[in-house]
């Protein structure tokens, strides 16, 4: 029962590690969805089996990697487009 809750909550933090990517690229709501996800991950980690719990950690793993790249690129695309100080996600304001 522990070691589930653990898992959960390790769950949760990758979700969360996710969140300012998404928003960064202006998916507000893909954002708000996934907080709400990362919560009902930590309460089926309580619910069922370890198994299944580490199975979706390892498959979001690869996930959370990718975005975190993904995000690097893009901070850098920005940069060389001069958009540097924006959170514009079309680019069209400063």
């Amino acid at each position: 029962m522990i070691i589930e809750i653990a898992l959960g909550i390790v769950l949760a933090v990758i979700i969360l590690l996710l969140l300012p990517t998404i928003i960064a690229m202006g998916i507000v709501a893909v954002g708000i969805a996934l907080a709400i996800g990362a919560v009902v991950l930590v309460v089926m980690a309580v619910q069922f089996d370890l198994a299944f719990t580490a199975t979706v950690i390892l498959l979001l793993l690869p996930v959370a990697f990718f975005h975190w790249r993904d995000n690097k690129n893009l901070e850098g695309m920005r940069k060389k487009l001069g958009y540097e100080g924006t959170r514009d996600s079309e680019g069209l304001g400063k």
